[in-house]
C-alpha cells in the first residue's frame, strides 16, 4: 500500500456554468480520487463569490472545496484533469499531512461536517429569528398607521360635524335676522 497524505482542493468554475455542469465536474473529480486509491473525505461549494482579480476577463467565480485522502501520484492526474478543463479558472491543491491514518482523517472530516452542519443550523435559526422581529416590527408599523389614519378620519368627521352645524346655523340666524329688521322698522 501507498503512503497517504491529506489534500484539499480548490478550483473555481466560471460563474456562468450551469449546476449540471457543475455536478459533473464534481463527480470527474469523485472518480479521479476514487481511481487512484483516493478516498474522498468531504466536498463544500461554496458557491458564486468576486474574485480578488478579473480571471480571463471574470469578476466572479463558483468555489468547490474538496477535501481527500490518497498517495502523491494521484495529485498529478487530479491536476491533469483540472488544467484540461476549459470551465475552470483555477485550482490548487494543498498537502495538509503526510502519511496519515485514513481513520483518522474521516473521523476529523466528520468532525468538520457536523461543526459546518450546527453553524448552519445556527444561522438558519438566526435568520428566522430576524425575520419574525422584522415581521412584528412591520405589523406594528402597519397598527400605528391604521391607527393614525382612523384618528385623522376622526378628526376630519368631527371638522365636517362642525362645518355642518355651522351651515345649518348660519340659515337659521340668516333667518331671524330679517325678522328683526322688519320689527324695528315698525317701530
Amino acid at each position: 500500500m501507498l503512503i497517504q497524505h491529506e489534500y484539499e482542493t480548490i478550483y473555481v468554475v466560471k460563474p456562468e456554468v450551469p449546476e449540471d455542469t457543475l455536478k459533473t465536474i464534481s463527480e470527474k473529480v469523485e472518480t479521479i480520487i476514487g481511481g487512484n486509491e483516493g478516498t474522498l473525505l468531504f466536498f463544500d461549494d461554496w458557491g458564486k463569490r468576486k474574485l480578488a482579480y478579473p480571471i480571463q476577463k471574470n469578476s466572479k467565480g463558483h468555489y468547490v472545496y474538496v477535501r481527500f485522502v490518497g498517495p502523491g501520484t494521484l495529485i498529478a492526474e487530479l491536476e491533469r484533469n483540472l488544467g484540461i478543463d476549459d470551465k475552470l479558472l483555477r485550482f490548487l491543491t494543498v498537502r495538509l499531512a503526510v502519511d496519515v491514518d485514513l481513520s483518522e482523517s474521516q473521523a476529523a472530516a466528520e468532525e468538520i461536517v457536523k461543526q459546518k452542519a450546527e453553524e448552519a443550523a445556527k444561522r438558519a435559526a438566526e435568520e428566522a429569528v430576524r425575520a419574525a422581529e422584522e415581521a412584528a416590527y412591520a405589523e406594528m408599523a402597519r397598527k400605528q398607521a391604521e391607527a393614525a389614519a382612523a384618528k385623522e378620519a376622526a378628526a376630519a368627521a368631527a371638522k365636517a360635524e362642525e362645518e355642518a352645524a355651522a351651515a345649518a346655523a348660519a340659515p337659521a340666524a340668516d333667518a331671524e335676522a330679517p325678522a328683526a329688521d322688519a320689527t324695528s322698522e315698525e317701530g
